[in-house]
């Protein structure tokens, strides 16, 4: 091998030099190394996994806001719709006690009215009845007794009263 220019016991010296390369290189830098690239690799799956969920999350996070939204749009609707019917029925209501207060109060206008024509009746029959009563006892006084100016006056009464 020497006329080929190779050394022998240089080529087992370079042997035994890459073989402990090759035991240091596996035992202290590819383990660790390797280690390290797998770690480097987990993590990444970690992440995107977490990525993932994250997303799922947030689309299910999105989905669910959307019923809580439909759902507050729903309820807001039907609160909007009881409140117009409370207010009709408010309302109703309160045309109704107007509507009755209105009658009492016409009610109560038309009894004193008819309580004043009473009195204005009673006091008008009176003043006739003693209008009567002196115009019958100055003018006829003299010609009639009081019996008969008492019929007479009675008389005038009924009249008065129909």
């Amino acid at each position: 091998m020497e006329a080929l220019g190779i050394n022998a016991k240089l080529l087992v010296a370079q042997i035994i030099n890459f073989l402990v390369f090759f035991f240091v290189f596996k035992k202290f830098i590819s383990k660790p190394f390797l280690h390290y690239l797998d770690e480097q690799h987990r993590d990444e799956k970690k992440r995107q996994n977490l990525t993932k969920e994250l997303e799922q999350g947030e689309a299910n996070l999105n989905l669910e806001k959307e019923k809580v939204l439909k759902a507050a749009r729903k309820e807001a609707a039907e609160i909007i719709l009881q409140a117009k019917k409370s207010a009709e029925e408010v309302k109703s209501q309160i045309i109704a006690d107007a509507n009755k207060q209105m009658e009492e109060i016409k009610n109560k206008g038309k009894a004193q009215l008819e309580e004043e024509r009473n009195k204005i009746n009673s006091q008008v029959k009176e003043k006739i009845i003693s209008t009567s009563s002196l115009m019958l006892s100055s003018v006829l006084g003299e010609f009639i007794n009081s019996e008969l100016q008492d019929k007479i006056i009675q008389g005038l009464v009924k009249k008065v009263d129909n």
